[in-house]
């Protein structure tokens, strides 16, 4: 009687012979890998498709196309470390997003400069005041910042900051 080895061989050749060229690449690999894929029927832990692999790996393959806007080699580095920050939380069945909003609270709370930094303040301090006196004169708060050459963002932030609202 012939064993699975020849029997596997004389298929092979049969359909390889016929015109179904692909089918027979298909046959060919499933015979000569037949003792790894069988392996799953030996051993009760190994399962018959890596389904779950591929899903973990998926998220890396959709990220690399992301990381090709990085913008430099150390941007790719600081992506590549968040990335792996959320996947290893994931992997440890832990919502990423709560986890690392509670680490960055807590090195924030912890840095040494916290509450040491005054608020943002104007670049040109004298033509914020300026603006702002124009601003009580009348003028509109666009107007103003256009005429000193300042953002209007910062005219209405120095507006915030002493309490002057906005006229209609």
């Amino acid at each position: 009687m012939q064993d699975d080895g020849d029997i596997g061989r004389v298929l092979v050749r049969r359909v390889c012979a016929s015109s179904a060229r692909r089918r027979g690449k298909a046959i060919r690999y499933a015979v000569t890998r037949r003792a790894a894929l069988t392996r799953f029927c030996d051993d009760g832990r190994l399962e018959p498709d890596n389904n779950r692999a591929e899903n973990c790996l998926r998220g890396i393959a959709l990220g690399r196309r992301n990381w090709t806007f990085a913008g430099s080699d150390k941007g790719g580095e600081r992506a590549a470390a968040i990335y792996t920050l959320i996947e290893t939380a994931k992997l440890n069945g832990v919502d990423p997003e709560a986890w690392l909003r509670d680490v960055l609270t807590r090195v924030a709370d912890r840095h040494p400069v916290k509450g040491k930094l005054p608020g943002r303040r104007p670049l040109y301090p004298e033509k914020a005041k300026a603006a702002l006196k124009l601003v009580e004169s009348g003028m509109s708060p666009t107007e103003a910042a256009r005429q000193l050459g300042l953002g209007r963002a910062t005219v209405y932030r120095e507006m915030a900051v002493v309490g002057l609202r906005r006229t209609a």
